[in-house]
């Protein structure tokens, strides 16, 4: 259901992100990936640490003026009113390079080692109007140079294309506890990633079409989504919806005072995909669903994560069990 694997900390040559337009990418090159930024008004971002989703990344702080020290926070954080801090529109660019070497792709006894590059591109612009409408875009290109038989398809190698394109419409707002509605192309990553990741390991990411309800009341975060995984084509602006495959979920998480620092997921997950082949069963439809929880947590000297879940459905008349 979407599982895709890790990427090796070894296989990585450098990763780096370069925030603001384009032309800025040469000027800024030498900088720090991120920062902090400390100044006599007491500014700092809210962490050290790129987001895993673009779209996660906290520019909020610089609403306040006087943080905006340098020419790439002005384009990172461009106010639309007076006050600036809930109507603002932000520029970001993202670059990858990724360097792997296999050294016997096809086990055989004459070995052929081969390096190549993987380079991944992003480009966003994040509009927030309050906190009742949000539209968040994101055009990728991921291309491949020197792996022997030519890029992967659906894998490695994508030209130009959307990768991201939503709107956030805030529902209900009380305090802390909100209601928000996520509609388009998006990016999904649900607890450890076993089954539903953003497949950061290829050169494609993953992109989903459809909806996505988020409700966070007290210490309940509940997540409901209805979702088509994207064809991932080699050419210009071609990756329309799967309309062969559908997935939709429920997931719940709430601390769990019983484990140090602990939380609980409780999930529920579908899958329908018309055309699935299946070694010694030929090609059919596979309706699979799962039940799960997950049990996790951190303390000041190691972290946990244990994972239980269960799975029925069938392929065309075969009884799906694991």
């Amino acid at each position: 259901m979407y599982r895709a694997p890790k990427p090796s900390t070894a296989a990585l040559v450098g990763a780096h992100r370069v925030v603001g337009l384009f032309v800025l990418l040469l000027a800024s090159a030498a900088a720090p990936a991120q920062s902090v930024k400390e100044t006599d008004a007491g500014c700092a971002s809210t962490s050290m640490k790129l987001p895993q989703m673009t779209y996660n990344e906290d520019v909020q702080y610089l609403g306040n003026a006087e943080c905006r020290t340098s020419l790439l926070d002005s384009v990172q954080f461009i106010p639309l009113s007076a006050e600036g801090e809930d109507r603002f529109l932000s520029l970001g660019f993202w670059i990858r390079e990724r360097g792997e070497y296999v050294s016997n792709p096809n086990w055989s006894n004459t070995s052929h080692g081969n390096a190549y590059l993987m380079q991944r591109y992003f480009l966003h612009a994040d509009l927030h109007l309050d906190d009742r409408f949000r539209f968040f875009g994101e055009l990728a290109s991921s291309l491949i140079n020197g792996r022997n038989g030519g890029p992967r398809p659906g894998v490695d190698e994508e030209t130009i294309y959307v990768h991201q394109g939503f709107v956030d419409l805030g529902l209900w707002n009380s305090g802390l506890d909100s209601l928000t509605l996520r509609a388009g192309r998006q990016e999904a990553a649900l607890g450890s990633e076993n089954l539903v990741s953003t497949r950061d390991g290829r050169n494609i990411r993953r992109s989903l079409d459809g909806a996505r309800l988020s409700w966070v009341h007290g210490d309940w975060t509940v997540d409901l989504l209805a979702l088509r995984p994207v064809l991932d084509n080699m050419g210009y602006f071609d990756d329309p919806p799967n309309h062969a495959e559908s997935f939709w979920a429920a997931y719940a998480v709430h601390p769990f005072k019983f484990l140090p620092r602990g939380n609980i997921d409780l999930y529920y997950m579908g899958l329908d995909n018309k055309s699935v082949p299946f070694d010694g069963k030929g090609t059919g439809r596979e309706q699979r669903e799962t039940i799960g929880t997950r049990l996790w947590g951190n303390t000041e000297h190691w972290d946990y994560n244990d994972e239980f879940s269960f799975q029925f459905g069938s392929f065309r008349s075969y009884a799906i069990r694991a």
